[in-house]
């Protein structure tokens, strides 16, 4: 079919480039009788003038002969335009030549460029049609890596690419086999174990099952902050139609994180999508540390007796670590203790700082004393008096101890009042101050300020349906 095509293409272009040379005589004819009939209406115009007295017979014959002249010059040079040009020889020249490379060009291809043209054995390559150059490169790059962890099966750097690699050409299988492998010989590296839990997540389709949970729950036992563990366990509970824990433990996950942080959107991310499906507004949801409660991983965990709990002191500052007593051993909660207790003696009688008091808030609330938390970024807003985020911190907690009975207390309106004598425009600021103002009652002044607090909340904020949803509520009562 193809040489059809090509084929037609061709008598085409030839009839294109043939076709003015075939008409050429006709063209040639009638520019001879262009010139006739200029050199006519120069003698008819001339006659004219004689037959009007406007020159005399005797000027009017020596112009008849110079235009008789300049007549017969032209049709000489024509004469001798079409001698030189010779148009059959160039018409003939040119048919063989447009003719002559198709023919000639077809001739060469079916002997060198032919699809059916067999190369020497000299010219063969040994490499396979379907060897992709990349996936040479990661072939090798995988052989390489292998050589080299079985000479050093310490290095927890090669096993990690090795166990990514084998992730990035989504051969799981593989991968969970170098993340076992790697564990094995090195079983106390969190980034390792970390790794190996977000691939038992990859394998079973993005489901984090039991044990998986398990593996981050321990993982947060040795390292509370790691962030790939609270994320996935705040995913587990999303998965299992618990998504206000889930977003309590990615608020948490988020408030302190940096900026730049790459991990950030993807959290944030999973936060909007599960708020705006179950119409929750994440600013309601106290931010929640997955080993703070006793979660459902906690079930499986021997209980702990009131022996195994170290009791408090607070003259000697060894806080109450009761509440969190279900989630670690003996050993690691009198190391928590002294730790918090260690950070506020320090404070009160050394050199506090701003960071210290919100470090010390922070512990409170995981140990669950409002009390003690509101006392320590009281401290560091005494410290910074323009930062709202102490004061925001003091806020949520004094709604936190509100039933649904209670008064709002001064001390949180006041609070209040500093936040959006700071930044009127403040979102943490404006929500509160609807939740008081829905709180007393005051429904139109609750419109007001979540009203503004749609105005300032990006477009793809997650709280912005929650926040509809209760203007909605108050405009229907």
């Amino acid at each position: 079919m193809i040489w059809v095509i090509l084929s037609f293409i061709s008598i085409i272009t030839i009839i294109i480039i043939l076709w003015p040379m075939v008409t050429n005589r006709n063209l040639d004819s009638n520019e001879e009788l262009i010139a006739k009939n200029f050199y006519n209406k120069q003698i008819e115009d001339l006659e004219r003038d004689i037959d009007s007295n406007l020159i005399s017979q005797e000027e009017a014959e020596d112009i008849k002969i110079e235009i008789n002249r300049r007549l017969l010059k032209s049709f000489n040079s024509e004469n001798i335009v079409q001698e030189i040009n010779k148009p059959q020889t160039l018409m003939w020249s040119s048919i063989i030549i447009t003719l002559g490379i198709p023919f000639l060009t077809l001739t060469i291809y079916m002997n060198l460029g032919s699809p059916e043209f067999k190369t020497s054995d000299s010219r063969e390559s040994n490499i396979p049609i379907n060897d992709h150059p990349e996936e040479k490169n990661v072939n090798n790059l995988i052989s390489t890596l292998s050589k080299r962890l079985e000479l050093d099966q310490n290095d927890i750097e090669g096993w990690l690419l090795l166990a990514r690699t084998y992730r990035e050409i989504n051969n799981i299988e593989n991968s969970l086999d170098v993340y076992r492998k790697a564990i094995s010989f090195n079983p106390n590296t969190l980034p390792l174990l970390a790794e190996y839990g977000e691939a038992l997540v990859v394998a079973n389709n993005g489901f984090v099952g039991m044990d998986a949970q398990t593996l981050f729950y321990n993982i947060l036992r040795k390292d509370m902050n790691n962030a790939r563990a609270r994320f996935y366990v705040g995913l587990s509970f999303s998965q299992n139609g618990d998504p206000k824990q889930a977003i309590a433990i990615w608020r948490d996950l988020t408030k302190d994180a940096p900026p730049s942080a790459p991990w950030l959107s993807i959290v944030r991310q999973e936060m909007s999508r599960v708020a705006s499906e179950e119409g929750i507004m994440p600013m309601s949801i106290t931010p929640t540390h997955p080993l703070t409660n006793n979660f459902q991983e906690n079930k499986k965990t021997e209980e702990s007796t009131e022996n195994s709990v170290p009791k408090p002191d607070e003259e000697n500052y060894l806080p109450d670590v009761s509440s969190i007593a279900n989630n670690f051993s003996e050993d690691n909660l009198k190391m928590i203790q002294e730790m918090v207790g260690g950070l506020e003696a320090r404070l009160e009688f050394g050199e506090e700082n701003y960071e210290g008091w919100l470090q010390l808030g922070r512990s409170y609330i995981v140990l669950k004393n409002n009390e003690k938390a509101i006392n320590a970024f009281e401290n560091a807003s005494r410290f910074m008096p323009n930062e709202i985020f102490p004061l925001v911190q003091i806020a949520n907690l004094l709604i936190r101890g509100l039933g649904s009975g209670d008064k709002v207390p001064e001390k949180l309106e006041e609070i209040n009042m500093k936040i959006l004598s700071i930044n009127g425009q403040n979102p943490d600021g404006l929500f509160i101050a609807g939740l008081i103002a829905e709180k007393k009652g005051d429904y139109q002044k609750a419109l007001i300020y979540w009203e503004n607090l749609l105005k300032v909340l990006p477009e793809d904020d997650s709280a912005i349906q929650s926040i509809k949803k209760r203007i909605l509520a108050l405009k229907k009562d």
